[in-house]
């Protein structure tokens, strides 16, 4: 099972005019995703402890942006300030 744009692709399969169908599944809004994590690491001041509205929505559309449409920005900032410490 894939994710895309926060819903898990599942079920691919040629449709009748030869393009490819899929069926979604949405995922519910959730504080943090622990597959989400590497995507954490890979920013610059990862470990700081200064993260401000606009890093924490910059952070939240580059998950979306790769997959992760579904982790809250209060999660997200959590996981930032557990991570901190």
């Amino acid at each position: 099972m894939r994710t895309l744009y926060g819903a898990h692709l599942s079920d691919v399969s040629p449709s009748d005019d030869g393009r490819l169908a899929a069926g979604l599944a949405a995922r519910d809004a959730a504080d943090w995703d622990d597959e989400a994590a590497p995507y954490l690491k890979a920013l610059p001041h990862y470990r700081g402890s200064q993260w401000t509205d606009t890093d924490v929505d910059t952070l939240l559309r580059r998950l979306q942006d790769v997959g992760y449409g579904w982790p809250r920005a209060d999660g997200v900032r959590a996981r930032l300030t557990q991570d901190a410490e």
